[in-house]
């Protein structure tokens, strides 16, 4: 029985060419920086954010607003007001401005958690056509670009991979 079985898989790996063993081993390489701007995923998630973003732009800007107006108005009574009231309108003015500065950090915050829970969202479809497209060519590898230092062109899965996510739609 073992000799059958050893026989059988003799046979099956001198049935395999160079050309279909090499086809099972290759590489392949994916940029994704591009299947994040050029897939309908990634720009569906590149529109969200630009959303949220403008959004958080425009509530520092209406904030930054407010303190230019607290800032002019200081300004123009600073003269007429006793050094008491000078000093509340400053204190008041530099707590404006520090929560400012803090909403500021908390919007960056806020965006880049963002950002990492959407994309944590599409990655999971990103493998799953990456993986497609390499069973697909047969590929035992596929790296992403940005850790090859050189590779042959016709090894570039990422349009294939583009195609995939579009059609996954």
């Amino acid at each position: 029985m073992k000799f059958i079985l050893m026989t059988l898989a003799a046979a099956m790996l001198a049935s395999l060419t160079p050309a279909a063993a090499q086809a099972q081993t290759g590489i392949a390489y994916v940029n994704t920086e591009r299947v994040l701007l050029e897939s309908p995923q990634g720009q569906a998630l590149a529109a969200r954010y630009n959303q949220k973003q403008d959004d958080e732009m425009r509530q520092l800007d209406l904030k930054r607003a407010e303190l230019q107006q607290m800032y002019m108005n200081y300004q123009q009574q600073e003269l007429i007001l006793d050094e008491t009231a000078r000093a509340q309108k400053r204190a008041a003015i530099e707590r404006a401005e520090a929560e400012l500065q803090q909403q500021a950090q908390d919007a960056e915050y806020a965006l880049s958690e963002y950002r990492s829970e959407e994309m944590a969202k599409l990655d999971p479809a990103i493998t799953a056509a990456i993986e497609a497209v390499r069973k697909e060519g047969l590929f035992g590898i596929v790296l992403k670009q940005e850790s090859v230092a050189a590779a042959d062109p016709s090894l570039d899965l990422t349009n294939a991979v583009i195609a995939r996510l579009a059609a996954s739609q």
